[in-house]
């Protein structure tokens, strides 16, 4: 299952319980990188795909990165969103017309995630300072109902600051 939202797509081996390597296809060639060199390119390109069937390990492999994130950058925001446990908030983001940095992340710390005030203000200022690590998972379960509104997002995001998205499809 190729995603074909953005330019790679990353499949983890989910067989065996995390033996730290990955398979990235990218541009028509294969090769395998560990988790840590998977993040690095993230950095680089801002986005990575995670896609394979239902029940592979996508959002196992989310929590991996999320450990090995906190570990590796401790001044980084890393944000797991649950769209699943979101449809609320997408349902409300679907109707309004996201344009600028403000906007989406006062959408995002507002809606989608939901922070106290101070949370909220921190979570906005390292944003802004492009240093948020997005975790998005459930999108398989939203689309296609919300498939535009998502990609839409995650393209915002990806277009107007250099914070990292994982998402898994």
């Amino acid at each position: 299952n190729e995603a074909t939202v953005m330019n790679e797509v990353i499949l983890f081996d989910t067989e065996e319980s995390f033996n730290n390597t990955c398979e990235v296809k990218t541009n028509h060639s294969c090769n395998v990188r560990t988790c840590n060199e998977v993040i690095d390119e993230g950095l680089k390109r801002k986005k990575i795909v995670l896609s394979s069937r239902e029940g592979e390990g996508k959002s196992t492999t989310l929590k991996h990165f999320e450990l090995v994130l906190k570990s590796k950058y401790p001044w980084m925001w890393i944000q797991e969103v649950d769209l699943r446990k979101n449809i609320k908030a997408i349902r409300f983001g679907a109707q309004l017309r996201l344009g600028t940095r403000k906007e989406i992340v006062h959408f995002l710390a507002e809606h989608l995630i939901g922070y106290d005030d101070f949370n909220r203000a921190v979570f906005i200022e390292l944003f802004l300072k492009n240093q948020v690590v997005f975790l998005w998972d459930g999108s398989y379960e939203i689309f296609p109902r919300f498939k535009t509104f998502l990609m839409n997002l995650v393209r915002k995001i990806a277009n107007s600051t250099d914070n990292l998205q994982f998402i898994a499809t």
